[in-house]
Protein backbone atom coordinates (compact mmCIF):
# COMPACT_ATOMS: atom_id res chain seq x y z
CA UNK A 1 0.00 0.00 0.00
CA UNK A 2 1.35 3.27 -1.30
CA UNK A 3 1.69 6.19 1.87
CA UNK A 4 -0.59 9.00 0.39
CA UNK A 5 1.07 12.14 -0.35
CA UNK A 6 1.19 15.06 2.66
CA UNK A 7 -1.11 17.43 0.55
CA UNK A 8 -3.95 14.64 0.15
CA UNK A 9 -3.80 14.15 3.94
CA UNK A 10 -3.95 17.93 4.66
CA UNK A 11 -6.68 18.45 2.45
CA UNK A 12 -8.88 15.53 3.58
CA UNK A 13 -8.31 16.99 7.26
CA UNK A 14 -9.56 19.91 6.27
CA UNK A 15 -12.65 18.06 4.42
CA UNK A 16 -13.33 16.92 8.20
CA UNK A 17 -12.87 20.05 10.21
CA UNK A 18 -16.13 22.53 10.55
CA UNK A 19 -15.58 25.86 8.68
CA UNK A 20 -13.79 27.92 11.04
CA UNK A 21 -11.40 25.80 12.45
CA UNK A 22 -10.91 24.73 8.30
CA UNK A 23 -9.74 28.46 7.74
CA UNK A 24 -7.28 28.42 10.72
CA UNK A 25 -6.17 25.17 10.39
CA UNK A 26 -5.73 26.48 6.47
CA UNK A 27 -4.00 29.95 7.28
CA UNK A 28 -1.83 28.48 10.13
CA UNK A 29 -0.33 25.86 6.87
CA UNK A 30 -0.04 28.98 4.94
CA UNK A 31 2.07 31.02 7.81
CA UNK A 32 4.11 27.18 9.01
CA UNK A 33 5.16 26.51 5.33
CA UNK A 34 4.82 29.66 3.06
CA UNK A 35 1.55 30.45 0.62
CA UNK A 36 -0.59 33.21 0.28
CA UNK A 37 -3.97 34.07 1.83
CA UNK A 38 -5.81 36.85 0.93
CA UNK A 39 -9.36 38.47 1.66
CA UNK A 40 -10.17 41.75 1.06
CA UNK A 41 -11.19 43.75 3.65
CA UNK A 42 -12.23 47.14 2.09
CA UNK A 43 -15.03 45.46 0.65
CA UNK A 44 -18.38 43.78 1.82
CA UNK A 45 -18.36 39.71 1.85
CA UNK A 46 -19.35 37.99 -1.67
CA UNK A 47 -17.91 41.11 -3.35
CA UNK A 48 -14.20 40.44 -3.69
CA UNK A 49 -12.33 37.41 -5.02
CA UNK A 50 -10.36 35.66 -2.06
CA UNK A 51 -6.94 33.99 -3.47
CA UNK A 52 -4.98 31.53 -1.80
CA UNK A 53 -1.78 29.79 -2.68
CA UNK A 54 -0.56 26.70 -0.70
CA UNK A 55 1.76 24.04 -1.55
CA UNK A 56 1.79 24.69 -5.08
CA UNK A 57 -1.96 24.88 -5.80
CA UNK A 58 -3.62 28.45 -6.18
CA UNK A 59 -7.07 29.06 -6.36
CA UNK A 60 -9.72 31.87 -5.49
CA UNK A 61 -13.64 32.33 -4.33
CA UNK A 62 -16.69 34.63 -3.43
CA UNK A 63 -15.50 33.75 -0.19
CA UNK A 64 -12.91 32.36 2.29
CA UNK A 65 -14.76 28.71 2.40
CA UNK A 66 -14.96 28.77 -1.56
CA UNK A 67 -11.77 29.30 -1.98
CA UNK A 68 -10.68 26.64 0.47
CA UNK A 69 -13.40 24.01 -0.89
CA UNK A 70 -11.92 24.66 -4.66
CA UNK A 71 -7.81 24.47 -2.92
CA UNK A 72 -9.01 20.88 -1.67
CA UNK A 73 -11.11 19.92 -4.30
CA UNK A 74 -7.92 20.16 -6.60
CA UNK A 75 -5.59 18.54 -4.11
CA UNK A 76 -7.12 15.99 -3.94
CA UNK A 77 -7.50 15.50 -7.87
CA UNK A 78 -11.40 15.30 -7.71
CA UNK A 79 -11.71 12.59 -5.77
CA UNK A 80 -15.25 12.37 -3.71
CA UNK A 81 -15.25 13.14 0.04
CA UNK A 82 -16.00 9.77 2.14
Amino acid sequence: MTPDCPIKTFARTLQALPAAERRDSFANAVIETGGHYNVPTDLPPGRSIVTLSLHGIQTSGWFEDAAIDSWVRIALGGEVAA
